[in-house]
């Protein structure tokens, strides 16, 4: 029985993760964690559970949360997660380890994965060759973590207190917002009508409306819209303009939208 790894990915560096945890492991079945925000219980059929995610405003983004209020682990002997982010630091493998525990599961291991940060409103894409230095880097972490999963070792990354306490100011603020997050979204007059943007989108929050996109409100601010728009019609507030668009290299817009 091979394991089951549950992945929330906007622009494909937790899905690059999981792809190259099973590669490392040898096996693996990789699920979007989108795929079951109508579901009331997600009961997996395997010992082994990954969980792979993004970091969002030093915190769990809210689909992760909602997926993990989901879950019935009671089956399973092995829970490990994988969290990606760029350079910032946070609390979000301590609050998911409370998470599990509070629904009586405990998180063996927790790795935390450096990659190319997607969140071009605060950031900037670096150039390939340094995303390929970065992604090189991250590889062998996961060649190594794949090794603990195996021999089901337990250890977390977890940050020390002062690192944590400005993810307890800003996380919750952004909790509050992120649902109407989408109302900074606009659309230029180059836009195709080419419908990605809501076909990519993993909770379904973007709908055409007169060969336009209009969000629902229900967004979870990972910016896929804005990253596979092919003429880069859609911008996020004032900061984005002109920037560099991204995506993992290896993952397409097709193997996100069969994650949903």
């Amino acid at each position: 029985m091979q394991p089951a790894f549950y992945v929330f990915s906007g622009t494909g560096n937790s899905l690059w993760a999981a792809r190259r945890m099973a590669h490392h492991l040898g096996e693996g079945r990789i699920e979007g964690m989108a795929h079951y925000r109508d579901a009331k219980v997600v009961k997996p059929d395997s010992l082994v559970v990954g969980l792979f995610f993004p970091l969002y405003v030093m915190g769990l983004p809210l689909l992760v949360e909602e997926f993990i209020a989901r879950l019935d682990l009671s089956d399973v002997e092995y829970v490990f997660a994988v969290m990606t982010s760029g350079p910032v630091l946070s609390r979000a493998m301590t609050d998911l380890r409370k998470l599990l525990k509070s629904k009586g599961e405990w998180l063996a291991s927790g790795f935390r994965l450096k990659v190319v940060n997607n969140y071009i409103a605060l950031f900037k894409i670096p150039p390939l060759d340094e995303q390929k230095h970065i992604f090189a880097q991250a590889d062998q972490k996961l060649k190594t973590a794949a090794k603990q999963v195996r021999d089901r070792l337990h250890s977390v990354e977890t940050t020390s207190w002062p690192v944590r306490i400005p993810g307890l100011i800003t996380h919750p603020i952004w909790k509050r917002h992120v649902r109407a997050a989408d109302r900074k979204f606009t659309v230029s007059d180059a836009c195709t009508s080419c419908g990605l943007c809501a076909q990519v989108c993993p909770v379904d929050n973007i709908k055409l409306v007169d060969g336009k996109p209009r969000w629902l409100h229900h967004c979870e601010e990972c910016l896929a819209c804005l990253h596979f728009c092919p003429p880069e019609a859609i911008d996020f507030g004032p900061k984005t303009l002109g920037k560099t668009r991204y995506h993992h290299a290896e993952v397409s817009a097709n193997d996100l939208i069969a994650l949903k």
